[in-house]
């Protein structure tokens, strides 16, 4: 019986451990946003996350700065960011929006 379940739990494919989560992305010609679908395995699934958003496929852009989120809290059901400013400071107000638009709609 052991051994059945060793091997039923070693046919489970690796991708149903994994999370799959529609990210936002800009499309630099029109400025309109496109969703992909990535897999993101493991701890800390906000912090890679946003390393996904600040790091987008060559065809898309993003606004999210690399190395922008400093910290997360999750209260009750509500998740806090903590932003590095110094990150976010050159921005203008377009490239704000976006930030905040692509954050939110992710």
């Amino acid at each position: 019986m052991k051994w059945k379940l060793l091997f039923f739990l070693l046919l489970i494919p690796i991708d149903l451990l994994a999370i799959k989560l529609m990210v936002c992305y800009i499309d630099p010609a029109s400025l309109n946003p496109v969703l992909k679908t990535v897999e993101v395995e493991g701890d800390n699934l906000i912090l890679k996350l946003f390393d996904i958003l600040a790091s987008p496929p060559q065809d898309l852009m993003s606004f999210v700065p690399k190395g922008v989120l400093r910290a997360y809290f999750i209260v009750d059901d509500t998740l806090i960011l903590d932003l590095d400013k110094e990150k976010l400071k050159n921005m203008d107000f377009l490239s704000e929006r976006y930030f905040i638009h692509t954050v939110l709609y992710t």
